[in-house]
């Protein structure tokens, strides 16, 4: 398929009562906006796939990158002599619908995705504009500059699952090379060493008497959960976590699909 002609499009904001549409008709005086949008380069490549510009508030800016990306569809480079473009916020739009069909054929768990959302929101917030081969080391710290109060492991979850996420584009010829696991090397966060265990079977006796001498038997909850994750060994997270379809009593068996995220507010991955 050869390269179709390229357009101006807009990008309105998620309140925007014309925040569906993406004509330039839908922007100025008696269309119903009430935001500041955005503007971008729309095209196909030759294969007919979908070519975003980066967004940017200045119209005239715009038009210049448009009549650029005229100019090389005229030559017959677009997606050829170049290397295929995108922001970050729409590479993660795509990667949300990527998530989406893995969800529906089977090989996700639906909450996956939740565990997904934040980070990619982060990613948005940090460097959507910015064409995915545009992401350095700066823009990875100021990513990571929300969760320096979490500890290493929660931060080396989500530069795990912004790696994923890049990972994937280089697949799809957006970068060449994934700059994420670079950059988690630098940082030298690790997660906690595996030790020795914090009680003896004496200390847990005694806890368990403690725990046990609570009048009202909601906080008994305190005695079952500290009972089971010693020996489990599963983390609280993971316990919150637990639903009725991961525990097998006939068995003796407890499947961990999912750990409560106090970061996120949600159910995530363990």
């Amino acid at each position: 398929m050869s390269p179709r002609k390229a357009s101006l499009r807009v990008a309105h904001s998620r309140s925007c009562p014309t925040a569906t549409k993406t004509a330039l008709s839908s922007v100025g005086r008696g269309s119903g906006c009430t935001c500041s949008p955005s503007y971008y380069v729309f095209s196909r490549d030759r294969d007919g796939r979908p070519v975003k510009g980066a967004r940017v508030k200045d119209r005239k800016t715009a038009e210049r990158a448009l009549a650029a990306a005229q100019r090389e569809i005229d030559e017959g480079r677009v997606g050829i002599a170049k290397p295929l473009s995108i922001s970050f916020s729409d590479w993660a739009d795509e990667f949300e619908r990527i998530l989406d069909a893995r969800i529906a054929s089977g090989e996700l768990h639906p909450r996956t995705k939740g565990s997904y959302a934040s980070t990619l929101n982060r990613g948005r917030d940090a460097f959507g504009s910015l064409y995915l081969r545009e992401i350095g080391n700066p823009e990875l710290r100021r990513f990571l500059d929300p969760f320096t109060k979490l500890k290493p492991a929660s931060r080396l979850r989500y530069l795990r699952e912004l790696s994923a996420c890049l990972q994937v584009a280089v697949g799809d010829r957006y970068l060449e090379v994934n700059p994420v696991p670079s950059f988690t090397k630098a940082t030298k966060l690790k997660p906690p060493k595996r030790g020795k265990a914090p009680f003896e079977d004496g200390e847990l006796e005694r806890l368990w008497t403690e725990l046990g001498k609570v009048e009202h038997d909601e906080e008994r909850v305190h005695l079952y959960a500290c009972r089971f994750s010693a020996e489990t060994g599963l983390r609280l997270g993971e316990l919150i976590g637990l639903d009725w379809t991961n525990v097998d009593l006939l068995h003796g068996r407890v499947r961990v699909e999912h750990q409560w995220d106090d970061g996120t507010g949600s159910l995530i991955e363990p």
